[in-house]
């Protein structure tokens, strides 16, 4: 995997992987207009709650909710990388 990468999956843990992560999963599952994003169990009619009977409001499509996912995506992987560039340049200095 070569150095680089295999630091950054070392490193990869605390809370910056896990704002990357909910950023993904975020833009993934909960960003957009369509059925499955207001509601997620759109198909079935047995529950209210879950169907067009409850109003989801606007927020999962949101340019807020888009603003919020994508800077919380840059500034988990900038931390990511800031930790990268730390940890081979110490890491360099150390075994140089």
């Amino acid at each position: 995997l070569g150095p680089g990468l295999s630091l950054l999956m070392v490193q990869s843990k605390g809370w910056p992987s896990q704002i990357c992560w909910w950023g993904v999963w975020s833009l993934l599952i909960l960003y957009g207009r369509g059925d499955f994003n207001s509601h997620w169990f759109f198909w079935q009619d047995f529950f209210g709650l879950w169907n067009k009977e409850n109003p989801s409001g606007s927020v999962s499509s949101s340019d807020n909710f888009r603003n919020l996912i994508v800077s919380a995506f840059v500034v988990s992987v900038s931390v990511c990388l800031k930790r990268n560039i730390v940890g081979m340049h110490l890491g360099a200095r150390l075994y140089a």
